[in-house]
C-alpha cells in the first residue's frame, strides 16, 4: 500500500486520543488521506519499510525530548544507571537523525517536523547538552516546514497544499525557511548578533511569542514563524470524537485504556511553546 503520509515517531503508537499522533492520523483519515506510522525506528533501513509517501513524512521524537530521555540532568547516560531499568530506543537528537535517514533514501520527499524537540528548537537556542548556541532545527534537519502547537489545523492545511502543489508559506502555526523577511514580521536578533552578545540573546528570548509573526535571520536566510491559529470548542469536539479503537496493547500503556483527557497542555508550565505530534497534555502549554 502506498500511503499519502507517513509519521516517523520516537515513541510507542497507540490508537487513542491520549496519543497525539493518533489524533493527527485519525483526523487526516477522516479527510480522505491514507496514513502510515513507523514507531521507534532503530536503524536507518527501517525508514524504508512503508515506502515513500505521496505527500510527506511527519517527523517527531515523541512526547519527550530525546536528549532528556537519554541523559540525566548531570549529562549521564540513563542506560548506564544501575538503579534504572532503561533501554535506549530513541537516538540522540532524534528529529535530526530521522530526517537525515529520510533524506538518504528519499531525497526529494517533503519533511514536516513536530513535537517537543522540534518546537523548542525552532529559533536559535541554547543547547544544554553541548553548552552552546545552536541554529534552528530546520537548518540542521533540512526539513521543509515545522508545525508547532496543537497541529491538527496545520497538518490538514499542509496536506492540502502539498496535494495541490501549492506553496507552504502562510500556514498559521508553522515555521519555514525563506530568503526574504515579510514587512509585517517582528525581527528577532540575528544569528550573528546573538553569537557575539549574551544581551542580544536575552533580547531574543523576551520577543518570543506564539501570537505574533516572527522572523530571525540565519546567515542568508530567515526562519519565519507564522502566529498560532485559534482552537475552539467545536474543533476539540471534532478531534476527540474521531473513531479511535482506544486500545493500548503494550503492557506499559494499559493504564491509558480507561483514562480521559482533562486538559490539553501541562497545567504547571508557563512556557509559550506548543507541542504537536505528542501526548495531548504536552501539546498546548500556555
Amino acid at each position: 500500500m502506498e500511503f499519502d503520509i507517513i509519521f516517523i515517531i520516537g515513541e510507542t503508537f497507540f490508537d487513542s486520543p491520549l496519543c497525539g499522533t493518533a489524533i493527527l492520523k485519525r483526523l487526516l483519515e477522516k479527510y480522505g488521506y491514507t496514513v502510515g506510522v513507523i514507531e521507534l525506528p532503530q536503524k536507518e533501513e527501517e525508514i524504508k519499510k512503508l515506502g515513500k509517501p505521496k505527500l510527506f513524512f511527519g517527523v517527531s521524537s515523541g512526547s519527550m525530548d530525546s536528549m532528556v530521555r537519554n541523559y540525566t540532568p548531570l549529562k549521564k547516560l540513563r542506560c548506564e544507571d544501575e538503579h534504572q531499568d532503561y533501554i535506549e530506543q530513541v537516538p540522540d537528537r532524534a528529529v535530526i537523525v530521522y530526517s537525515n535517514w529520510i533524506k538518504r533514501f528519499f531525497k526529494d520527499s517533503i519533511i514536516v517536523l513536530g513535537g517537543t524537540e522540534a518546537s523548542l528548537r525552532r529559533f536559535i537556542h541554547y543547547d544544554y547538552w553541548d553548552n552552546k548556541l545552536r541554529k534552528p532545527i530546520l537548518c540542521d534537519s533540512r526539513a521543509n516546514i515545522l508545525a508547532y502547537g496543537s497541529a491538527e489545523k496545520q497538518i490538514l492545511e499542509i496536506a492540502a497544499k502539498i496535494k495541490n502543489h501549492e506553496s507552504l508559506q502562510g500556514i498559521l502555526g508553522t515555521c519555514i525557511l525563506s530568503t526574504e523577511k515579510p514587512k509585517d514580521f517582528i525581527g528577532l536578533p540575528s544569528y550573528d548578533e546573538v553569537m557575539i552578545s549574551k544581551e542580544r540573546f536575552c533580547d531574543m528570548q523576551i520577543l518570543l511569542n506564539n501570537t505574533k509573526n516572527i522572523a530571525q535571520k540565519i546567515d542568508n536566510r530567515y526562519v519565519l514563524q507564522y502566529k498560532s491559529p485559534l482552537y475552539t470548542s467545536h474543533d476539540l469536539d471534532e478531534y476527540y470524537e474521531l473513531q479511535f479503537t482506544r486500545s493500548s496493547t503494550p503492557k506499559h500503556l494499559r493504564g491509558f485504556d480507561f483514562s480521559v483527557v482533562s486538559h490539553r497542555g501541562c497545567i504547571g508550565c508557563e512556557e509559550q511553546m506548543l507541542y504537536p505530534f505528542s501526548f495531548p497534555w504536552w501539546k498546548h502549554c500556555l
